[in-house]
């Protein structure tokens, strides 16, 4: 749990967030309605090899929500805080043996 917010959002973040918004944000304009749900699905289909619907389907939802909040403040540090509560807030309610664990089910 202390080391997801290093190892995991932060990478995410840079990567889904800051990279993509400042990459491909100039192709599609001032049309958020069009990179917002296009950011979020490519976060939910990062999330495929955990092999659950629920853990892609959560990661699409969540990620329009990190890339509406990224659009609105253009801020690393607030999608950063936001997505870091809402994994701990998974985590910590059991929704985590959705997620990858670190343990092997085989």
């Amino acid at each position: 749990m202390l080391a997801y917010p290093i190892v995991s959002v932060a990478t995410q973040e840079i990567v889904y967030r800051t990279f993509f918004f400042h990459r491909y944000g100039p192709l599609v304009g001032n049309r958020a309605g069009l990179i917002i749900p296009l950011n979020g699905v490519l976060f939910g289909f990062a999330h495929i090899v955990i092999g659950q619907p629920v853990a892609v389907i959560a990661t699409i939802l969540g990620g329009c929500l990190f890339a509406a909040r990224y659009s609105e403040t253009r801020s690393f540090w607030s999608v950063f805080l936001e997505h870091t509560l809402w994994g701990a807030f998974v985590f910590t309610i059991g929704l985590g043996r959705y997620f990858f664990t670190g343990v092997s089910n085989v």
